[in-house]
């Protein structure tokens, strides 16, 4: 009768110790997988930053091209002289 309990505690403890280990790989895993979206994202989110501001660099080289000279107009402030003293 010993020897049945025996048997049945240790497969009991055995059962519930695999469980545990079934729990915390399953919950491992889901990490992982977060982990990996996550970074999935952050991934896509840079590449469609850096090619907006290459889009937008790109806009100012052809305004900067495109845009006539100016000449000084003149109209600016002008530095007054010093009194002398």
């Amino acid at each position: 009768m010993a020897d049945l309990n025996q048997a049945r505690t240790g497969r009991a403890a055995k059962d519930a110790f695999t469980h545990s280990g079934q729990r915390d790989a399953y919950s491992r895993q889901e990490q992982e997988k977060a982990h990996a979206m996550a970074a999935a994202k952050i991934a896509r989110l840079k590449a469609l930053r850096v090619a907006r501001d290459a889009a937008e660099d790109a806009a100012k080289q052809t305004a900067l091209a495109n845009a006539p000279a100016q000449a000084p107009s003149g109209k600016g402030r002008k530095a007054r002289a010093k009194p002398a003293r």
